[in-house]
């Protein structure tokens, strides 16, 4: 599915079972603003310039499970490539629920939720309020940086990650990365610095 820009009002794309186990989506996509997926079919990438969230309504993406996410910016037209859509994925039954993700620009307040392994997370840039939850349970609503809330780990590994900065401030609310099995990590776990947070749970 090639699309080139997506812009103006919020948009939903809606795509149902896949008719055979061996049928995947494959999106490839220029500049998208506003924008929400839901999928019952397996996603195999999907591929865009930049993705921005620039209204009230949150942008998202839901799927059983996806291969490959990249925005990979313009430099000839000064583009970062952002991306700022929630991403629920829920099949834990495959080797990887999420496979590659490749931003070069910001992860920009955004919330994941995975609910299985993922393999590899290279960011350049790690915005403000961005969590990512590998195989971790939390109540609705609910930030599993706070006291109290006590993320259970429902089995969840995340391999690789690779982040060229990140912010720190968020106004005393915790964000970051968690997950049930971080064992790919050299640094000392909990990783905290301000508000950013890399916890096992």
């Amino acid at each position: 599915m090639a699309l080139g820009g997506v812009n103006g009002a919020q948009s939903t794309i809606t795509i149902g079972p896949a008719a055979t186990a061996r049928q995947m989506v494959i999106m490839r996509l220029g500049t998208v603003n506003d924008l929400s997926i839901t999928s019952k079919t397996p996603v195999r990438s999907i591929t865009a310039t930049t993705w921005l969230d620039t209204n009230e309504t949150p942008d998202s993406i839901t799927a059983p499970w996806l291969g490959m996410l990249t925005t990979r910016g313009d430099k000839k037209t000064s583009v970062a490539g952002n991306f700022s859509a929630n991403l629920t994925l829920t099949d834990s039954n495959v080797r990887q629920t999420l496979g590659k993700v490749q931003v070069s620009g910001t992860l920009a307040d955004v919330l994941w939720d995975i609910q299985g392994n993922v393999g590899q997370l290279a960011i350049g840039h790690w915005g403000t309020g961005s969590t990512v939850m590998v195989g971790v349970v939390v109540g609705a609503g609910q930030n599993p940086f706070d006291p109290g809330v006590g993320p259970s780990g429902a089995g969840g590994s995340l391999g690789k990650i690779s982040i060229g900065n990140y912010d720190t401030n968020n106004s005393g609310n915790a964000f970051g990365i968690v997950a049930t099995n971080l064992s790919k990590m050299k640094i000392a776990l909990p990783f905290v610095d301000g508000d950013f947070r890399i916890v096992q749970v």
